[in-house]
């Protein structure tokens, strides 16, 4: 059985990270931006839809996901042109809504679609390849009801002007592309019951969206990983073990999903029944039982492959946790019917950039990132003489070991929607950054002493509250960056802005982020993410929140705080 070793609460790892005026910060150059304003043609084109926009409504953003402005570009055609998807609302009933389409045409521009919305809310947005034709595809998202849920509409360009090739109802939605392919696909999450979903993933196939049964065991670690918390949470709710066992198996882990059903049929059934909870134990019998082929496990945050035999996989536990050493250790351990366990072998995984000597340990693999060290637990005698299975555990570890590969630490698949709040979360901190340094300080530094503190003027891009504000609103709040001038220190002396005189920087790696825990509404919404230290296999969690204003999503979390 797989199992990461996870804390989603937030906490702060012993060497941390947040330094000042240290040599080992990166050059300040790759931690900030200046500013950059609205191109020329985005503010003419978002002044320009207004006039297209059916009378007596205003642009709108989408509920989802982080990252959309109110005029989204695309070129759906293929002449080289961006297209403009604009989003509206009625001023006199907000539950009016709809979207229009812009095409520069004869030096001005024309209306080439237009879609009066079947919901009272806008909850999606985004333009992406899904049939492989080369040229992005439109998906709206159109909220019917708390219960209901939302439908999806997908359209395409096609005998110049935009057919609907897609309907499809979800409550949660992802747009994904797996490692290696071109195209994208559908994850869709459908509410069965209060926090139990229904996910499958859509392909287009035959000129149609088919389920992709064939790519689940891509995705399904990640409905592992949903089912593991609920289980975790509420135990004795034998309905959250039944679908996480039916999440490790179409993740095709069946060792972890005989555990989970077993787990499940200890507690007190009633939805799924119990002829249901029989059903999936013996669908799980049967894929343990096909074959000799083992079991398969892709390990990314360690970057490495191991196979399992299939007959041992429902005793086996495979946990990978933060090392002491800014690396990984991937333990394995052997588990009786009492849940005990005991511990056939750890690989730990160092990075290269990170690692300064050789260690006095067996060095079992290397790639170019990292290197793979072995320690081997010692056998438990009397477990040894009494149980069968774990005396076969001993006998195949070294087989076990030989197994493992090292290969990229990159994941299987990658989220449109968690990129779009990594991108968010990247540019709020370089945009921080940027102004903790003063901005662009050129020649002799202006200092002085204001209430015993050695103070600075900031560079004349961002000399004046209005300046600041408007860098740093394209990311935050207002009331964030209120709360974060006030925090920092920042003042008006002789008529410009001024901080106290200090530099920093982080060794987070924020554009390696990982989106590990979500919650949220139209309104607001909380992301937890996992941000590795730098090229280290060690990492810390931040939490951020973000709120949706009329100029697009914000992040409401204080500058500096994350």
């Amino acid at each position: 059985m797989k199992r990461k070793s996870r804390l989603l609460t937030f906490f702060i790892i012993g060497f941390s990270i947040l330094l000042t005026g240290c040599g080992f910060l990166p050059e300040p150059s790759s931690l900030i931006q200046s500013p950059r304003m609205a191109s020329a043609g985005m503010q003419n084109i978002t002044s320009v839809a207004e006039n297209y926009l059916p009378k007596g409504t205003v642009p709108v953003i989408a509920n989802a996901p982080i990252g959309n402005q109110s005029i989204l570009p695309s070129d759906f055609d293929g002449d080289g042109k961006m297209e403009s998807v604009v989003l509206y609302q009625s001023l006199n009933n907000t539950r009016d809504v709809g979207a229009i389409v812009l095409k520069e045409k004869g030096g001005g521009f024309e209306k080439v679609f237009s879609r009066k919305g079947p919901g009272y809310e806008i909850s999606y947005e985004a333009t992406s390849d899904l049939t492989g034709d080369g040229h992005d595809e439109l998906l709206i998202g159109w909220k019917i009801g708390n219960m209901a849920g939302n439908v999806l509409e997908i359209y395409t360009w096609e005998n110049k002007e935009f057919k609907l090739i897609g309907k499809q109802n979800y409550h949660e939605l992802e747009v994904i592309r797996l490692k290696g392919e071109k195209t994208y696909k559908l994850a869709v999450w459908q509410k069965e019951m209060n926090d139990i979903f229904d996910v499958k993933l859509l392909k287009w196939e035959k000129n149609q969206f088919e389920d992709d049964q064939a790519s689940l065991p891509f995705y399904y670690p990640k409905v592992v990983e949903y089912y593991q918390k609920r289980s975790e949470a509420v135990p004795d709710q034998a309905q959250y073990w039944y679908y996480l066992a039916d999440a490790h198996l179409k993740a095709n882990h069946p060792g972890e999903a005989l555990m989970a059903i077993n787990q499940g049929m200890n507690n007190r059934i009633v939805v799924p029944s119990f002829h249901e909870f029989e059903e999936l134990k013996n669908k799980i019998k049967i894929e343990l039982l096909k074959g000799d082929a083992p079991v398969s496990y892709h390990l990314p945050e360690a970057g490495m492959n191991m196979s399992i035999p299939r007959e041992l996989s429902p005793y086996l536990l495979i946990e990978e946790e933060n090392g002491p050493s800014t690396n990984t250790i991937v333990s394995v351990y052997y588990t009786n019917d009492n849940k005990q366990k005991e511990k056939l072998f750890a690989v730990e995984v160092y990075s290269k950039e990170m690692l300064y000597e050789e260690l006095p340990l067996q060095k079992i693999a290397e790639s170019s990132q990292f290197v793979y060290y072995l320690t081997e637990g010692k056998a438990n005698e009397a477990w040894k003489q009494s149980d069968s299975h774990y005396e076969k555990a001993l006998l195949l570890r070294e087989k076990m070991i030989s197994t493992i590969v090292p290969e990229s630490a990159d994941p299987s698949y990658s989220s449109m929607e968690e990129k779009q709040v990594v991108d968010a979360l990247t540019k709020a901190v370089n945009k921080y950054w940027y102004v903790t340094s003063g901005g662009n300080l050129e020649g002799a530094i202006e200092s002085f002493l204001f209430n015993d503190l050695d103070y600075r003027y900031m560079g004349s891009e961002l000399n004046s509250t209005k300046k600041l504000t408007a860098f740093l609103e394209e990311s935050y709040t207002l009331d964030a960056i209120n709360a974060y001038t006030k925090r920092a220190g920042i003042i008006t002396h002789n008529g410009k802005l001024a901080q106290p005189n200090a530099d920093g920087g982080s060794l987070l790696n924020y554009q390696k982020a990982t989106v590990v825990a979500y919650q949220g509404n139209s309104n607001e919404k909380e992301f937890d993410l996992k941000v590795p230290l730098g090229t280290s296999l060690s990492y810390e969690y931040i939490h951020i929140e973000f709120q949706k204003t009329a100029s697009g999503w914000k992040i409401s979390s204080e500058p500096g705080t994350f």
